[in-house]
């Protein structure tokens, strides 16, 4: 199973700063499910989507460790 979209909803009623958890992200697999999480900014999603697009959802701290290693 492989990561193919990772998609940002904001809450239209939110202050960017302050209510980041009303924000909304999906990411979608090749085998069709979808999860569903919540907080942080636009462009740190889109940030973290680059590194995840491909990768197995299944490989959590993988996944952290290209997440941290990318930022910091």
């Amino acid at each position: 199973m492989k990561i193919t979209r990772i998609r940002y909803y904001a809450d239209p009623g939110s202050r960017p700063i302050f209510n980041q958890s009303s924000n909304l992200v999906t990411v979608e697999t090749d085998q069709g499910i979808t999860g569903i999480g919540e907080g942080g900014s636009r462009d740190t999603i889109v940030q973290c989507a680059a590194m995840l697009i491909g990768e197995d959802p299944g490989r959590i701290e993988h996944l952290w460790q290209l997440m941290y290693r990318g930022y910091f």
